[in-house]
């Protein structure tokens, strides 16, 4: 667990206008600044950020305090984790740091798909089915910009490519498996996916968790797959992009609610980030209350 000095220090090194914008539209105010509240729905700016005493206050309806405070209402997580996000933030880091057990479990896990993201986007970056992918999303409207933002990448034909540069990167079988990448059969292992557009998919945190990926040659297959459900990829669970988006829809109190990523990609183009996805399934309770944390509205965009 962090010390009292330690968090001090994060506090102290906060540019709390800086954090606050990611959610709030503020304007200058003397040497304060105003936006209209997160927390509550209101026509006039009651939400007040001083970047003096480190403060970020809604006097309507009392909501926000010290970064701390501020991070742990506006993302719906627990005094730790707060700390722990403002340390990265800060970069300063803790010596006894609080990582409870789960998380600490499953960060092998989000690490493992981290490197198969880095090697995707490799491979669609240097190889000639790149090049055929690439003019596939150019004509989809997709460019180098929205390819990084998105961190886009490109499955090899079938074999076993991922799993041979996760084994080489150290990871264990059973681990590759477990994440959904790869699977055994009486001669060995191989990729579960392959020859497909591959878009990582993140949680709320903007922790890697599994794919979603599409055909851009054969027309004889599911145009998409993803990831099986794992201890990461909870399908029903899961709304594309919100990692990206959710400091948007705070700011604009409001979601747009496609049913593809295709249809994300293409609104964050147009200047709309508010837009986030249920991967071409029925918007599930679970999916509901995340939303809710964030906004009451919402502009369902499903196909007819």
């Amino acid at each position: 667990m962090a010390t009292k000095q330690e968090i001090d220090r994060i506090i102290e090194a906060v540019d709390i206008v800086d954090l606050v914008s990611k959610y709030v539209r503020l304007e200058k105010s003397g040497k304060n600044y105003k936006g209209l509240c997160p927390f509550h729905h209101e026509d006039t700016p009651s939400f007040v950020v001083s970047p003096e005493k480190k403060l970020a206050h809604c006097f309507g309806c009392k909501g926000g305090g010290n970064p701390v405070k501020f991070l742990m209402e506006i993302e719906g997580i627990d005094y730790y984790n707060a700390i722990e996000k403002l340390s990265k933030m800060t970069g300063i880091k803790i010596e006894n740091n609080y990582v409870d057990n789960v998380s600490q479990s499953l960060a092998k896990y989000h690490k493992i798909i981290q490197t198969s993201i880095s090697f995707y986007s490799k491979y669609l970056e240097n190889t000639v089915d790149g090049k055929l992918a690439y003019e596939y999303l150019y004509k989809r409207g997709i460019d180098n910009e929205i390819i990084k933002v998105f961190n886009i990448g490109l499955s090899p034909d079938k074999g076993n490519t991922i799993y041979k540069v996760l084994k080489e990167s150290g990871y264990f079988e059973l681990d590759m498996s477990d994440v959904g990448l790869v699977d055994k059969s009486k001669v060995g292992y191989f990729d579960l996916f392959y020859n497909r557009i591959m878009f990582p998919i993140y949680d709320e945190n903007a922790n890697p968790i599994g794919y979603s990926a599409r055909i851009f040659k054969s027309k004889d297959e599911s145009k998409y797959i993803n990831t099986r459900d794992t201890l990461l990829f909870k399908k029903g669970e899961i709304l594309y992009n919100l990692h990206l988006a959710k400091g948007e829809m705070l700011r604009k109190k409001r979601v747009i609610l496609y049913e593809g990523q295709m249809d994300v990609i293409a609104s964050y183009r147009s200047g709309l980030k508010e837009a986030i996805c249920t991967m071409g399934t029925a918007l599930t309770d679970q999916q509901a209350k995340i939303l809710r944390k964030y906004t009451n509205n919402a502009v369902i965009c499903y196909d007819g």
